[in-house]
């Protein structure tokens, strides 16, 4: 009888070879899809009017979800544009409130020079428009700096 810890070596280099036939297998079909997906890309670049018909074709076949998107897309715009005609023709308003508002502190705590503490919106909105200003403003020099992408030849189509 044999023991456990005593397999026959073929067995082991057999499973090894499966293993190793497997791992090849996922390997050439990871780069094929990488390979497909070069030539799509390629493609769209060469031609991008094709891209254009299909996006339009696209659209064409669902106007129901083309009305959904222009539909909100509009709310959104005049949701803005309704609350900036708001916001300007309260700002009077808002301005004399904040002044009153600043006169008030400025009575109470005078060695705040009337300026008020910013809330803690205020604070993070500020803070979150910053990041965003900084980020854009680096990834748009990052992008200027870059040196333009060589164009390689499309390779010969598979026969």
């Amino acid at each position: 009888m044999s023991s456990p810890e005593e397999t026959d070596p073929q067995e082991g280099i057999a499973e090894l070879e499966h293993a190793a036939e497997a791992v090849r297998d996922r390997l050439a079909s990871t780069l094929s899809r990488l390979d497909d997906k070069r030539r799509a890309v390629a493609d769209v670049v060469e031609h991008p009017e094709e891209l254009v018909e299909r996006s339009a074709e696209a659209l064409a076949e669902h106007p129901r979800e083309l009305w959904i998107a222009a539909a909100v897309v509009a709310g959104a715009v005049g949701a803005t544009v309704a609350w900036g005609v708001y916001r300007a023709r309260t700002r009077r308003r808002r301005a004399m409130q904040h002044r009153m508002e600043a006169a008030v502190r400025a009575w109470r705590h005078p060695e705040r020079l009337a300026r008020g503490e910013p809330g803690l919106l205020q604070g993070l909105v500020r803070r979150l428009l910053t990041a965003a200003v900084t980020t854009a403003a680096s990834g748009l020099v990052h992008r200027t700096l870059q040196p333009a992408p060589r164009r390689l030849p499309r390779p010969a189509a598979r026969v």
